[in-house]
């Protein structure tokens, strides 16, 4: 068998060739794709209310959105925003706050918000929701409690605000907002993992309107 040598310059070159495209690799497998998230005006009335949510892939978002939209039909102005875009909330008469559960937990970008906030929260009516894909699969007691305990620790961390209505809505999952990577390891590793939308609407917007009783 003829062994073919290969010098230290050709090893080195063949090794940067190959991390480089490792590393090409990665970063592609890195890339996330452009989400738009849902930040809405809704003209109203003189009570002017915020609502807020974090969100990684949008599903979040166009929940808030849609609360905002049957809030405005209750005769409030409403902003919908992004949590890391609101400066202030001294011009809001109420918060709505909501969040997708990830590890049994809101984001933390959430309860950051509420700490940095509750001292103008615990002035005005506020409410809790939140997203999760656990309640699209399943209405097992003990899952949807374990999910909903999400809120519970919420409340309990910052007992100075107690929320007028709290709800837990079924999520959507569309792996084409994720990176490659991301997709990969969400298939690997999460228990639900079947994509597809099971956002209810009717329930929102059922929601949504009580919380405008409670607001009013």
């Amino acid at each position: 068998m003829t062994q073919h040598k290969i010098s230290r310059r050709g090893f080195l070159l063949g090794a940067g060739a190959g991390l480089a495209a490792l590393g090409g690799g990665l970063f592609w497998g890195a890339r996330s794709p452009q989400i738009s998230f849902a930040e809405p005006n809704f003209a109203g009335g003189k009570d002017h209310l915020l609502v807020a949510y974090s969100s990684r892939y949008g599903s979040t978002g166009d929940v808030a959105a849609a609360i905002g939209k049957t809030l405005q039909q209750h005769r409030f102005r409403v902003d919908v925003r992004r949590l890391s875009r609101v400066e202030g909330i001294a011009g809001y008469r109420g918060v709505v706050l909501g969040s997708p559960v990830h590890s049994g937990k809101w984001l933390p970008e959430a309860t950051d918000f509420i700490q940095q906030h509750q001292d103008e929260l615990a002035k005005r009516p506020v409410a809790y929701f939140l997203t999760s894909m656990t309640l699209a699969l399943t209405q097992e007691v003990q899952a949807v409690a374990k999910i909903g305990g999400a809120l519970t620790a919420v409340r309990q961390q910052f007992t100075r605000i107690e929320p007028v209505e709290t709800a837990l809505f079924a999520g959507a999952l569309d792996y084409r907002k994720m990176s490659p990577l991301m997709q990969v390891m969400y298939r690997i590793f999460a228990a639900d993992d079947r994509s597809g939308d099971y956002r209810d609407w009717k329930a929102i917007a059922a929601w949504a309107g009580q919380v405008a009783v409670r607001f009013s």
